[in-house]
């Protein structure tokens, strides 16, 4: 797909997103008042064409200090709330995923639930066949592929001209992450952000994990291959004193490098044969706060506005696979739970 095209495409999904919102109101519940939840009910409560009902949390005390601050409801019970509203975000543990994702969908609800969708490959697939059967939308938080850098690649990159793709993903351990490893926690933003630049599957994925606290992997160096034929590398650990998000891709052109934390977009160019000389550019991406960007799209979704932007329940259940293949090959007790 060509950049203009995609522009144009872009262009007219926005412009239909403020058609939807002001003709469809949409009343949302959230389900977790953790980290990610405290962010995703600012976003909720300032979203436009979005009716923020109330959330529920099992820690009340926090919860209703976050309902006084956006003037939503409390709610003692999920249930109470899943009836209350059109759509449901979930910001929960993992291993809560399964039951309230289900709970949702069987009362005819979308969802937007936290990456990863679920804590095994069996209960992910079963949620696909949930999702299915309802009828109604389920997307998986994959907040990245929202990041201006890589909707910048998007909208600018053919897939098919990708060749490589190689992601630095590290920083110190992060002190809220102890139920999972760097595959979990980080390296699936990257397994995923994989696909979805280059518009093809994952054909094969190798991975040499180890930890040095004895616990959790946590240092990991992936290896991709996707269907299209481009090979690419993830590199991401906890060991790194300071914070670094940044993608490399070569195509058939050109090769480029975007800094995720920093949005930014240094493009090489060769200017003759022997490939010596280089033009280059270089671009400062903007848009709204991904976690934004995201409610956004998970809410036009529901109107009928098409957008691909949001990972599907099907894409996020395969993510899990692939994450649970790199972790077969880690021998250390802590990964059977993905299986």
């Amino acid at each position: 797909m060509t950049s203009n095209l995609r522009n144009d495409l872009t262009a007219n999904a926005r412009r239909k997103q403020t058609s939807a919102q002001a003709t469809m109101i949409l009343k949302a519940g959230l389900v977790g008042a953790g980290a990610m939840g405290r962010h995703h009910a600012r976003v909720l409560s300032s979203l436009v064409g979005v009716d923020f009902v109330g959330l529920v949390d099992i820690n009340e005390s926090t919860a209703r200090d976050i309902c006084s601050q956006t003037g939503v409801s409390y709610f003692a019970d999920e249930d109470d709330l899943i009836e209350s509203v059109d759509a449901l975000i979930i910001a929960t543990p993992t291993v809560t995923h399964f039951d309230l994702v289900s709970k949702a969908l069987a009362s005819r609800k979308s969802v937007l639930v936290e990456k990863p969708l679920a804590n095994s490959v069996q209960r992910a697939r079963q949620l696909v066949d949930l999702a299915k059967d309802s009828g109604c939308h389920c997307a998986v938080g994959h907040v990245e592929r929202f990041n201006p850098v890589v909707r910048w690649f998007r909208n600018n990159l053919n897939p098919c001209d990708i060749l490589s793709i190689n992601i630095t993903r590290v920083g110190p351990r992060p002190p809220r992450v102890n139920d999972v490893g760097i595959v979990i926690d980080l390296a699936v933003h990257d397994i995923d952000l994989i696909s979805h630049l280059c518009e093809s599957p994952i054909q094969d994925i190798k991975a040499v994990c180890s930890s040095t606290s004895g616990g959790h992997e946590d240092v990991a160096q992936i290896s991709i291959k996707t269907r299209s034929g481009a090979v690419c590398g993830i590199n991401t650990n906890w060991l790194t004193p300071y914070k670094s998000r940044k993608i490399e891709i070569a195509t058939s052109n050109a090769f480029y490098v975007g800094d995720l934390v920093g949005s930014s977009v240094t493009k090489y160019q060769s200017v003759d044969p022997s490939g010596q000389r280089y033009v280059v550019e270089t671009h400062s991406p903007k848009g709204l706060e991904p976690l934004m960007e995201q409610a956004i799209s998970f809410f036009n979704l529901i109107r009928g506005v098409e957008d691909s932007s949001n990972a599907t329940v099907e894409e996020a259940c395969e993510t899990i696979e692939l994450a649970a293949r790199c972790l077969e090959q880690d021998t250390r007790v802590g990964i059977r739970d993905l299986q």
